[in-house]
């Protein structure tokens, strides 16, 4: 019933709240997508371990650069 009566007031915060909603869509969006680039440079780090083309020492140097470049603080 309450709804009812403020159904005009309603429309004064609707925008506010769709906002906030993109918002919040386009945060998920976005975090999935850099998770998926995170993995795929991951992937593509370890097929260059498992094909030999650079060493124990490199790799972990390369995962620390790639970590840090996806972290977020």
């Amino acid at each position: 019933m309450v709804n009812l009566l403020f159904w005009p007031l309603s429309i004064l915060w609707d925008p506010v709240s769709g906002h906030s909603a993109a918002e919040t869509i386009n945060y998920h969006a976005t975090k999935h997508h850099v998770g998926k680039l995170e993995d795929q440079e991951m992937d593509d780090l370890e097929g260059q371990l498992a094909r030999n083309e650079i060493d124990l020492t490199q790799y972990t140097m390369q995962k620390r650069k790639v970590e840090a470049k996806y972290r977020y603080n």
